[in-house]
């Protein structure tokens, strides 16, 4: 990853066990996703703050609303029609659909809520 790959770099790093035990915490509690967490990272090892203070000021939480998520699916099932015919065919291409969603929400929509949803709206 190379955030702290020098050891000047690992003297003058930030980073705490606290903050990775921390950061493991919100990734298996469903709190942010493993994207969010590559992020929270970053800003862990430049700032020093906690996960929680950079999770809430940087917006990183997962998006697990319904309605929510239902706005972004809706989306990308208008931009998608061809894929969305394809899925209803194939229920593998529903991954790339899933996928389109992950992509505008920067990995922060919960993938399993948006599987699920994608599934009710086109019917498979």
């Amino acid at each position: 990853m190379g955030l702290v790959d020098t050891r000047e770099k690992r003297e003058q790093s930030k980073l705490l066990p606290k903050h990775l035990s921390d950061l493991v915490s919100m990734i298996n509690t469903g709190k942010i996703t493993k994207s969010s967490a590559k992020g929270a990272l970053q800003e862990i090892v430049r700032t020093g703050k906690s996960v929680s203070d950079i999770v809430s000021s940087t917006g990183l939480s997962k998006i697990s609303d319904e309605g929510d998520l239902g706005k972004i699916i809706d989306e990308i099932i208008l931009q998608e029609s061809t894929a969305v015919e394809q899925a209803k065919q194939n229920s593998q291409t529903i991954n790339y659909l899933v996928g389109k969603v992950m992509q505008k929400t920067k990995g922060k929509a919960d993938p399993s809520i948006t599987l699920n949803l994608f599934k009710k709206k086109i019917g498979i």
